[in-house]
């Protein structure tokens, strides 16, 4: 093809294609930084470059309730790609179940804990992802 002449680019960009036939631009270099938001914390979430959210926090209670909710830091804007809970325990009672009461929604899901002698005041943890 015929030669084009390239605009010169700035510190801190690089050279892209823009497609066939068409010249080449300066673009600004993409990030390096693998987040674009995050909440630290008991309940947070990291949004990673590309749309993945994973999420986390506790959910249960040492007292006597035997259901509950969780709102998720942020509600997804899209799916739920998966959920993983696990339980543990900060007393002396033995383990029992705390189990998601229904599928999990895009801003969170309902608990149950099952109830029997000495069955009460369970906490879990989860983990969330989606987009």
């Amino acid at each position: 093809g015929n030669p084009v002449a390239v605009a010169t680019g700035n510190d801190g960009q690089v050279l892209t294609s823009t497609g066939a036939g068409s010249p080449p631009a300066f673009e600004a270099i993409p990030s390096s930084n693998p987040y674009t938001a995050y909440s630290a914390g008991q309940a947070g979430y990291i949004t990673l470059v590309g749309g993945l959210i994973i999420q986390w926090g506790v959910f249960g209670t040492f007292g006597t309730a035997t259901t509950g909710t969780v709102t998720y830091p942020l509600t997804f804007p899209n799916n739920i790609y998966g959920i993983t809970t696990s339980l543990w325990n900060d007393n002396t009672t033995a383990l029992y179940s705390l189990v998601l009461d229904r599928d999990p929604t895009k801003s969170g899901f309902d608990w149950y804990q099952s109830q029997g002698s000495g069955n009460t005041g369970r906490v879990g943890s989860y983990i969330v992802t989606g987009n």
